[in-house]
C-alpha cells in the first residue's frame, strides 16, 4: 500500500531579534500556496502549530497530536 504524500511545507528562513528578554525568533514558512510569518505557539493553517523554533530548525506539531514535522534550513 503506498504511503500518503506529506504536504509541501518549506522553511524559507528564520529572523532573530535580540531583546532584553532574550532572542525572539520568527519562522518564515511557505505552505499550501501561502507564506506564514510565525512564532512559537502560532498556527500554520488549521493543521499545524509551531512547537519550537531554533536557529536553524522549526518543529511543527499536528493539531491532531499524531506527528511532529521538522523543517530545517538548507
Amino acid at each position: 500500500m503506498p504511503r500518503p504524500v506529506p504536504p509541501v511545507v518549506k522553511l524559507s528562513g528564520i529572523a532573530e531579534d535580540v531583546t532584553a528578554a532574550g532572542v525572539s525568533r520568527t519562522a518564515i514558512i511557505s505552505a499550501f500556496g501561502q507564506l506564514f510569518l510565525v512564532k512559537e505557539g502560532d498556527s500554520v493553517t488549521d493543521r499545524y502549530r509551531v512547537a519550537k523554533i531554533s536557529s536553524d530548525v522549526v518543529e511543527l506539531s499536528e493539531l491532531s497530536g499524531s506527528a511532529v514535522l521538522r523543517l530545517a534550513l538548507k
